[in-house]
This record gives C-alpha cells, structure tokens and sequence, in this order.
C-alpha cells in the first residue's frame, strides 16, 4: 500500500500541468515600471490589460525553454503548485552589465502570460549572473476582481497585414509580428516589402527551415508622424511610435528603447509571440532581447543576417559568439566555432546554436 502511494504521488508531482485546468484563452500583458541601480531591480506595478486569445505555450508551462534575467512565474493558490513559468530579459537587465549611468532611471516594461481562472499569485524575479535571486514584484491574482487594475485608456487600431501563414493545423503555431518604426503612411509599401524579405529569409536557415509550417508572419501597418528615428550622436531626433534610437548606452550601433509598453500595445493588433521592429535607416545596427524584442534597420543591405542574427537573440537566448572591447553588453561566449551568431558572412548557425533554436520552437509548438 505505501509503495502505491509513493508511485501515485510520483506520477502525480510530474504530471503535465493542462492548460484548460488553469487558464482561459485570454493574454493578460502585466505592466511594470523597473528602476533600482546596478545591484538592484525595483518593480512597481502599473496596470494590466487584457487581450482575445492566447498565442504562447500550452504544453510544458512550467517549464522555462531557457533562462534568462528575469522570470515570470504563477503559482496556484490552492494547491500551491508552479502553472506557469517563463524567462525573459530586458534592455534595463543588459544596462545593470554596462556601467553607464547615462541610461539610468525608469524603464517601462511588459510581460504577458495566459489569463488564469483561479486564484493565483505572480511573481517576477530577478536573477543575476552571481546566482543571486531577487523578488522584485508579486501581485495576488483573482480572476473575478482583476478588472480594477485593468489599464483603460483609447486605443489606436491599425490595419493588419498576413504575410506568411503556417500551415499546420491543430497545433499551436509560432505568432511573429513585424512592427515599423519611423516609417509615414506613405512609406509602409517600403516597410511591407523589408517585411516580406525578412519572412521568407529566415527559412535559408537551419532548423527554422524544417518548422516554417508552424510559423505566421503578420505586420502591423502604423505609420510614424516622421521619417527615421534619432541618432542622437548626430542630432537627429524624431517623433516615432516607440522611441527607438541608436547610440544606446553610448553605442553607436546599439538600437534599443525604453518603452516597452509602446511596443506590446502596437503588436497587440494582432495576436502574437515575438515582435520584430523594423527602423527606417540604413545606418548599421540593431539589437536583440530574449523574449522581450529585435530590432534593426530596414535599410542596411545586411539586413537578412542582421536578423537572423538579432532574432537568435531575441527568440533563443543565444549569445554573440565574439568578444569586442568597445561593446557595452558583457554577455558574450567567446567560441571558436563558425556561426552567424560570430559573424554575419557566416549564413549559417553552429551545431549548438541550431540545437537551442529547435528546442525553443519544439517547447512552443508541443512537440
């Protein structure tokens, strides 16, 4: 009797959490202002908002496909046991590794999880290189209260355009949104066609080529008030939809912004996973965030491996396989091997590198 007990509560404590138990199909985006210094995350919470549909994880949601910075995690109440669970980073994470002090300050910042239907707790934890964890934010969750902490405030819909569909059915697909940035109305053909470029592009790959029918490729059509983005080491500002600019901590060719909360509010014209940002420029340049977002310029005639190599980043948390003395970010893994993620001519990625992009898209699609 107590041998069955022992191999009931073992298969019990590693059974596979079931979405439909804990969730709804519902997108919960939880927004949060992240300040502190450099030893420290301080997060406090701003809002949330609610979108149709959940475009994410249904299978293995206790499981983090890699980790990272930040993670997100949703414990039940009731039986106190992990339901969902997912890591992220952000740019104010890659700042605490600079020590620049000129993007100090508060960042607006974003996570979205599934929308669950009993009470729950939800706790963003910092974790650091030194293997330190700091819980930097925990809300009570209550699904039949949570409208008071909903964010209202006009929203601005823009057209959506389909520009590559998955063909596999009754499974989950892989939701990758392309946004513009400092493109005007009368230059979204030109933003579409870079779109277009990207989508295909990323199927020359391995092993992105082998799940391209998991894959749909949509683009946000948002027009900037103007053309091109700042550069402020050259000063040139303009008025865009999410503030990007070069010369991020200093780095000339470093793209990035501090308003996240812009950023997931566009892309929620449409259900998605990742969101990809397109500037309009040519200069060189960009940046990737794991689960947060990619970003380079439509004009640079790299473009296809600057995003392939920037959407390695942003998609697998994989990590630049070169070591520069000039560049601010300190996460680098110095490799011998031959990979775009060392160098664009490289058009391909290393054995290790392929082997993390497919377990991310395998963790995504349950496979």
């Amino acid at each position: 009797m107590t041998m069955l007990l022992t191999v009931l509560f073992c298969l019990s404590a590693t059974a596979q959490v079931k979405f439909d138990d804990y969730f709804s199909d519902k997108t919960i985006c939880l927004d949060y202002y992240n300040s502190g210094d450099s030893a420290n995350c301080v997060a406090s919470f701003e809002g949330l908002r609610t979108y149709k549909g959940w475009i994410g994880r249904r299978l293995n949601l206790d499981s983090c496909p890699s980790t990272s910075d930040m993670k997100i995690v949703i414990t039940d109440n009731a039986t106190g046991r992990t339901i969902y669970q997912d890591s992220y980073s952000t740019l104010r994470c890659e700042w605490q590794l600079t020590n620049n002090l000129t993007w100090s300050g508060i960042y607006q910042e974003s996570v979205r999880i599934p929308l669950p239907t009993h009470p729950s707790t939800i706790t963003l934890i910092r974790t650091y290189k030194s293997g330190r964890h700091e819980t930097c934010l925990q809300i009570s969750f209550n699904p039949k209260r949570y409208k008071f902490a909903q964010r209202k405030y006009p929203k601005k819909q823009y057209p959506v355009e389909n520009l590559l569909r998955a063909s596999k059915s009754g499974v989950n697909s892989i939701d990758i949104v392309f946004l513009p940035e400092g493109y005007k109305a009368d230059e979204m053909d030109k933003f579409l066609a870079v779109a277009r470029k990207m989508a295909e592009g990323l199927f020359e790959y391995e092993p992105y080529a082998r799940y391209k029918d998991f894959f749909n490729f949509k683009a946000v059509l948002a027009p900037s008030p103007e053309s091109g983005i700042d550069i402020p080491s050259e000063g040139i500002e303009r008025n865009t939809l999410m503030d990007f600019t070069y010369d991020t901590f200093d780095s000339e060719r470093y793209i990035g912004t501090r308003n996240h909360w812009a950023i997931s509010e566009l892309a929620s014209n449409t259900t998605w996973s990742h969101a990809i940002v397109l500037v309009n420029n040519e200069k060189y340049g960009g940046g990737g965030i794991y689960n947060f977002y990619s970003v380079f310029p439509g004009g640079n005639p790299y473009i296809l491996e600057l995003f392939v190599h920037e959407f390695g980043h942003a998609f697998a948390n994989l990590p630049d396989e070169y070591a520069e003395p000039d560049n601010p970010i300190g996460q680098k893994e110095e490799s011998d091997r031959d990979c775009i993620m060392k160098a664009l001519d490289m058009r391909f990625f290393c054995d290790e590198c392929k082997g993390k992009v497919e377990k991310v898209i395998r963790m995504n699609i349950g496979q």
